[in-house]
């Protein structure tokens, strides 16, 4: 059953925006929300910021003062102050929710508002437990991204369907909604950018759907890009020594992505006709001679 707000109307659905740095998007993206039919529900926008230093906070709290006298709707924001990082931005904000269903999408722009009716449908009329914003089904589709970048994206959607079971064709998306009750009394490592994969891994058995969507990358995106990648590279090296066997792909979302990203940086797609085959190889033995030097270990 789900809550009641303040002015006891029912909450069906929670939209969980996730931020960090998001002032020149993040007013422009509420707006969207707001213009987007969502089947006559009442529904609640929730703004997850890690205390950006460029004033998304401020902005989203100056865009809820304004909007609360034309819109029904909920807005909220909370503003972490001691905690980093999108994946337990997510988890954090799905707890704080308080629909029945949540919505988890980029406030970039990069995944469109016009589909979260789509996903919203699903999720409600056809019970299934997890809708997928999909780059890799039918009509979906990635804009703005160079063809080495998409490589690496798709052969790691492909590795996790492969290696971990999962009947998902873009288990790294960003854009996904589902039952929140899915995951309720469930731990998460919660580590990197690709928490969908890890409550895919964690929720097996559960009704999956994709549906098509074309991911845009937003200008101010790009810089983020790169900072993730050298970001995610390093903590990746020191988070696997534990579990160094990458046949194995058990540790979810930091480290599938840290593969894929430190395959990204040293070129593996260009120029071999199997370069993932050595690429695993290499970062077998990297990731062992890393680990070994932060330990002490010979």
């Amino acid at each position: 059953m789900t809550l009641e707000d303040k002015n006891h109307k029912m909450i069906d659905l929670t939209i969980l925006l996730p931020t960090y740095n998001e002032s020149l998007t993040i007013e422009k993206m509420l707006d969207s929300i707001v213009d987007v039919d969502v089947l006559d529900d009442y529904i609640e926008v929730l703004v997850i910021d890690d205390n950006s230093p460029d004033g998304t906070s401020e902005i989203v709290n100056s865009y809820i003062q304004k909007i609360k006298k034309q819109r029904d709707i909920s807005f909220k924001i909370h503003t972490r102050k001691d905690k980093r990082g999108l994946s337990s931005a997510i988890i954090d904000g799905i707890n704080l929710a308080r629909g029945k269903f949540v919505i988890v999408m980029d406030s970039d722009l990069s995944h469109p508002p016009e589909t979260i009716p789509d996903i919203y449908r699903e999720l409600i009329n056809n019970e299934f437990d997890i809708v997928i914003g999909s780059r890799y089904v039918k009509d979906g589709m990635i804009e703005s991204w160079p063809l080495s970048r998409k490589l690496i994206s798709k052969v790691g959607c492909s590795l996790a369907k492969l290696r971990l079971g999962l009947d998902v064709n873009d288990s790294m998306s960003g854009f996904f909604g589902l039952k929140k009750d899915l995951i309720q009394n469930l731990s998460f490592e919660a580590i990197g950018y690709k928490i969908l994969l890890e409550i895919l891994v964690k929720t097996k058995g559960a009704k999956v759907k994709e549906i098509p969507f074309v991911f845009t990358l937003a200008d101010n995106s790009l810089f983020y890009d790169k900072e993730v990648c050298h970001c995610e590279k390093d903590s990746f090296m020191k988070a696997l020594y534990n579990e160094i066997d990458f046949t194995k792909w058990a540790s979810f979302g930091e480290r599938m992505m840290g593969f894929n990203q430190w395959a990204l940086i040293n070129d593996y797609e260009r120029g071999i006709t199997h370069p993932l085959d050595k690429a695993h190889q290499d970062a077998v033995q990297l990731i062992k001679n890393k680990a070994r030097k932060i330990l002490g270990v010979k």
